[in-house]
């Protein structure tokens, strides 16, 4: 075989895929100099962005998972306020990180376990029970609850970090679970008109201790992230956040 010349690497070779811009060493089927063209013009654009202060997100390859950014948010935000000495003033920004997290959490969980309840029915398992609904409302205890009966059902456990932030965020909340994020609740009373004093170091290890030990994140933009719920070594959902 002939060696090909590349005129952006100016180099001779025998190897494809040295530029995926380039039409001597580029990949030579359609659809995939046009993927590699794709990606290589993203790396471009990711890397202007982040020098301009640009966040560009949503679309095929940009998809944010939300879950994942709350429980982050939380912890870098938590990071700073005990840095700069300013836990009792941002500590409410940051256990609404956390209930949302949690919430986001837990719909996930929910959702897929629903999806592989209606696969075992569509193939004959599970004979006529019904199809779990997918939980409405904003409601910790509510969503809990579906969830744990909804992975009951592949008899699956429910993680056990869950419970311990339901119902601290519960109790914080005091049935108002718009209070974390207004100053006033939704009784027209002051959100917190007493000084409360929640844990939120502790809670955000319990939150670590969740995504670490049930959920695996792979963070690298260009390598198809993917949620995975695990119970020890097995997996029992995967989340594609790529179509």
């Amino acid at each position: 075989m002939a060696s090909t010349f590349c005129s952006t690497c100016a180099r001779y070779s025998h190897e494809p895929l040295l530029d995926p811009l380039c039409d001597d060493c580029g990949p030579k089927e359609p659809g995939k100099r046009k993927l590699a063209r794709l990606m290589a013009r993203a790396r471009a654009e990711h890397a202007a962005d982040r020098a301009a202060g640009i966040a560009r997100f949503g679309g095929r390859f940009g998809a944010p998972d939300y879950s994942d950014i709350y429980w982050k948010s939380a912890g870098m935000q938590i990071e700073w306020a005990r840095r700069e000495d300013r836990l009792g003033s941002y500590g409410a920004v940051c256990a609404y990180l956390q209930r949302h997290a949690v919430e986001l959490a837990l719909q996930d969980l929910h959702r897929e376990a629903t999806t592989i309840h209606q696969d075992v029915l569509d193939n004959g398992g599970y004979d006529r029970v019904p199809v779990l609904p997918y939980p409405r409302g904003h409601k910790l205890k509510t969503l809990y609850r579906q969830t744990a009966d909804a992975l009951a059902r592949l008899e699956l456990p429910m993680p056990s970090q869950f419970a311990v932030l339901v119902e601290a965020l519960t109790r914080l909340e005091r049935k108002d679970e718009t209070r974390l994020r207004y100053p006033t609740g939704t009784d027209g009373r002051p959100s917190f008109s007493k000084r409360v004093a929640p844990p939120i170091a502790k809670w955000q290890h319990l939150l670590d201790e969740l995504h670490e030990q049930h959920l695996d994140c792979r963070d690298d933009f260009w390598d198809e992230p993917r949620d995975q719920w695990k119970l020890g070594e097995e997996l029992y959902v995967s989340i594609a956040t790529i179509d």
